[in-house]
């Protein structure tokens, strides 16, 4: 029986800003910093789940326990 890994799409900066409520500039502070990205087709891209998951890690994004 063969499993099928459904791979995360890569998305622009963009719409990682949107997600997050943030600008775009401030995610690529982030990218300098070590946040997970790669440049697919001369554009800077995410993978939403690891970027996020660096950002929370980080201190950028906290959890309210509410």
């Amino acid at each position: 029986m063969s499993t099928v890994t459904q791979l995360e799409p890569w998305v622009p900066l963009t719409e990682l800003a949107n997600h997050c409520d943030c600008s775009v500039r401030f995610l690529k502070y982030r990218v300098a910093e070590g946040m997970p990205s790669a440049i697919v087709c001369g554009k800077r891209k995410v993978q939403l789940r690891a970027a996020i998951d660096w950002l929370e890690k980080e201190g950028h994004i906290v959890r309210s326990a509410a």
